[in-house]
């Protein structure tokens, strides 16, 4: 059993702390699934160590999984594409994810897709500079992806992973490879629903009171 309390209405706009997130294929050593959430910045530089990076050999979907500490209506998704640069290897950027599905979720195991402006959604390349914004979505404003107050405590973001769709090609235009840098998520307006561990610590004991 699962004890849960409500918070007071989310401010518009709260940056939502991410719990875990979890990524499909073969990643590298550096370039680690949980850069994408940790020591989240509004501009990135062009250091692959704190970007996430995999390899794509045994897996025909690639996919991110993020879990919430709780459920939350989230505003807004904003992205920051994989920005690595070298003027020996140039285009490593192109390595970024490309097209891609959105799902959301409350218990991880049932997802909806998100269909929102700009579906069907392509995400922006970064292009390599020192000083990289949220690309986002592919447009001319760079939207972020809207979730109009969708109540979730899982997003997972997945693209097939074939060179030039699940990611713009790469430095040589067919690496099959796949990357992001951050990813940010932004409160909608309404109620969280977060985990009461105390509470619930209260239902696991073996004598006395357990309910």
């Amino acid at each position: 059993m699962l004890a849960t309390q409500l918070r007071s209405p989310l401010k518009a706009g709260d940056l939502i702390p991410v719990r875990n997130v979890n990524g499909s294929g073969e990643g590298f050593p550096e370039t680690l699934v949980e850069n994408l959430v940790n020591n989240l910045v509004e501009e990135i530089t062009v250091d692959s160590s704190g970007m996430w990076l995999t390899a794509a050999e045994n897996v025909e979907i690639i996919s991110l999984t993020f879990e919430f500490g709780g459920t939350y209506p989230i505003g807004e998704m904003r992205v920051w594409n994989y920005n690595q640069h070298s003027d020996d290897y140039p285009g490593l950027f192109l390595r970024g994810m490309k097209n891609v599905w959105i799902e959301h979720s409350l218990d991880g195991e049932h997802w909806t897709e998100l269909k929102g402006e700009g579906y069907p959604y392509r995400l922006a390349p970064a292009n390599g500079d020192r000083k990289q914004n949220a690309t986002n979505l592919d447009n001319e404003k760079h939207s972020p992806i809207e979730f109009y107050g969708e109540m979730a405590r899982f997003v997972k973001i997945s693209a097939r992973a074939v060179p030039g769709d699940g990611n713009w090609g790469g430095y040589k235009g067919e690496e099959n490879v796949y990357g992001l840098s951050q990813v940010h998520f932004y409160a909608g307006s309404g109620i969280a629903c977060e985990p009461a561990e105390d509470w619930t610590s209260l239902f696991h004991q073996k004598q006395g009171w357990s309910g």
